[in-house]
């Protein structure tokens, strides 16, 4: 009886356990509200600075969203005139690539933020509806 009760037990346990594909797509539910709020917000002045790009040809791979949180690191929440708990972009694209290692986006083009934003997004619902697919294959 204790071993059944056991076994019952570590189903539970390892049912209710959040998987990497749910993190994931959390993760990538947020970038995607982070980008659709600065685009609303940010002014039109802050949208024309040059940022690293992250996303050559659209490349949506996750060395690219860790380049690209690596490039946008570099500016503050005060430059883009965003409040610090307001500038969330970066630390959503190192959240979502912590166990990928990328180079600095050092040598890289530069494009403007509002395209760059546009970048981000497209790829962040390209990787969303990737892992829906995903998904909907295993089930």
């Amino acid at each position: 009886m204790k071993i059944f009760i056991l076994f019952l037990l570590t189903i539970g346990v390892v049912s209710a356990a959040p998987t990497v594909t749910s993190t994931a797509k959390h993760l990538l539910k947020e970038l995607i509200s982070a980008v659709a709020d600065l685009k609303l917000n940010l002014p039109e002045k802050i949208l024309e600075i040059y940022v690293p790009d992250a996303f050559r040809k659209t490349q949506c791979t996750l060395k690219n969203f860790c380049k690209a949180g690596k490039g946008l690191s570099e500016y503050e929440g005060k430059v883009l005139g965003l409040k610090k708990e307001d500038w969330t972009l970066h630390r959503l694209l190192t959240a979502y690539t912590r166990h990928t290692t990328c180079t600095d986006a050092e040598n890289q083009d530069l494009i403007l933020l509002h395209q760059f934003l546009e970048d981000v997004q497209h790829c962040a619902q390209k990787q969303y509806v990737n892992l829906n697919d995903k998904n909907e294959k295993r089930g």
